[in-house]
C-alpha cells in the first residue's frame, strides 16, 4: 500500500488572478467531482520541496501518483510541494495553501483550512517550498483524513439497544466508550459510486471476530479512512502496546479476512457526529464518530459546512475537538501491524 496519501483543490476549481493578486475557489465547487487524490511513498517523515529555490526536488524517494475524481491517472513519479501562498480574506483571515506537482504536472493544492466557494482571497505572501528554510512540513499535515463513514446498515449500540445508523436522526442518544450516552448532534448520509480504478474510495470489510472475541460481532463494513479501535483490553489487545485509532484501510492484508470489497459497484455512507470526538460501537466493535476538524470539513459540502458551522456558533459541535485516541496515520499502523506479525 501507499505510505500516505492526501486530496487536493483540482488546479481548474482553485484559480489565480493576476490582475488582482488573488486566489477564488470557484462558487461552483463540488467536492465529489472537484478534487484529485494523491498516494505516494516515501522513507522519511517529511514531505519535502525543493533544495533552494530553483534546484532540484530534494527527495528522490518521495513518488507516487495523483487521480483526479474518475480514477484516471494525471501524472506519476517523484511528488513535491512547489510553492506556497498565504490567502486573506476580506475579514483578515488568513490560510496558506500549497502547490503540489508530480514531475512539474500541477496536480493540486492542499489548504491550511477549507476555502469558502466564491470568496476572493488576496495573497499576502508566497514563495517556493525549500527544505532549508523552514517552509517544508511532516507528511501528517498533507495526508487529507477524508470523511470517514459507517455502512448505512451498520448496527449502533444505543440506550434502547441496537439502532441502524441510517435510522439515526439528530438528538437520539447513542452509548460511547468513555462517557454516559452521548446525543448525535448531525447527520449525513452520501451515496458513492465505486469502481476498481479507484481503491481509494473502498470500503473495508472487517469480518466478525477480526478484532477480538465478538469484535466486530458481525462483518463491519466501513470506508478505508474510517478508525477502529486498536491495542484495548477488549479489542485489538496486543496488536499495539496502547490504545490507539488506527484507519480500517491500514488492516488490510495485516489481519485475517480484513480486505477491500472489490466487487461493490456503490456504497451508501453515513456520517455520526457528536458534540466532541467519541468512540460508539458499531456491529459490535470499537469506532469512532466522526471527528470534524478542518480536514474532515474540507471534504464536506459548501452548504453542509455552513450547518456545521451554525452548530459550531451555538456550542453544539466542536470544529476543534480533541481526538478521542491517539491517531495513528495508515502507513504507520500499517507497518506496526506487520511488525507484530513478525514477533
Amino acid at each position: 500500500m501507499a505510505d500516505y496519501s492526501f486530496h487536493t483543490y483540482a488546479p481548474d476549481i482553485l484559480q489565480y488572478d493576476g490582475g488582482s493578486n488573488t486566489f477564488v475557489l470557484a462558487s461552483s465547487y463540488d467536492p465529489s467531482t472537484d478534487r484529485n487524490f494523491v498516494e505516494y511513498t516515501d522513507d522519511d517523515a517529511v514531505f519535502n520541496g525543493f533544495q533552494e529555490e530553483g534546484e532540484d526536488i530534494s527527495d528522490p524517494n518521495q513518488v507516487g501518483t495523483a487521480y483526479d475524481d474518475q480514477g484516471n491517472v494525471i501524472a506519476s513519479g517523484q511528488v513535491y510541494a512547489a510553492a506556497f501562498a498565504v490567502l486573506e480574506d476580506a475579514g483578515g483571515n488568513q490560510i496558506t495553501i500549497d502547490r503540489i506537482e508530480i514531475n512539474g504536472v500541477h496536480v493540486g493544492y492542499v489548504p491550511s483550512a477549507p476555502l469558502t466557494p466564491g470568496t476572493s482571497y488576496t495573497v499576502v505572501s508566497s514563495g517556493a517550498v525549500n527544505d532549508n528554510d523552514g517552509t517544508t512540513l511532516n507528511h501528517s499535515y498533507y495526508e487529507a483524513n477524508s470523511v470517514p463513514c459507517f455502512d448505512v446498515e451498520t448496527l449502533i449500540e444505543t440506550p434502547f439497544g441496537l439502532r441502524r445508523a441510517g435510522n439515526i436522526r439528530p438528538g437520539e442518544l447513542v452509548q460511547t466508550l468513555d462517557a454516559n450516552p452521548q446525543p448525535v448532534v448531525w447527520v449525513c448520509k452520501r451515496l458513492v459510486e465505486l469502481s476498481p480504478a479507484r481503491p481509494h474510495d473502498l470500503p473495508v470489510l472487517i469480518p466478525a471476530g477480526a478484532l477480538g472475541l465478538a469484535r466486530p460481532a458481525r462483518a463491519l463494513v466501513v470506508s478505508g479512512q474510517h478508525r477502529v479501535l486498536l491495542g484495548h483490553p477488549g479489542q485489538g489487545a496486543g496488536l499495539l502496546p496502547a490504545q490507539t485509532l488506527v484507519p480500517a484501510k491500514a488492516l488490510v492484508g495485516r489481519l485475517p479476512g480484513v480486505r477491500l470489497m472489490r466487487g461493490r459497484t456503490r456504497a451508501r455512507w453515513v456520517h455520526l457526529v457528536l458534540k466532541d470526538h467519541a468512540i460508539l460501537t458499531a456491529n459490535g466493535a470499537y469506532a469512532e464518530s466522526l471527528l470534524m476538524g478542518p480536514q474532515a470539513l474540507k471534504s464536506i459540502s459548501p452548504a453542509r459546512q455552513v450547518r456545521l458551522r451554525l452548530l459550531a456558533a451555538s456550542g453544539l459541535l466542536s470544529l476543534t475537538p480533541r481526538p478521542a485516541r491517539p491517531l495513528l496515520p495508515a502507513a504507520q499502523a500499517h507497518r506496526a501491524l506487520a511488525q507484530k506479525e513478525l514477533l
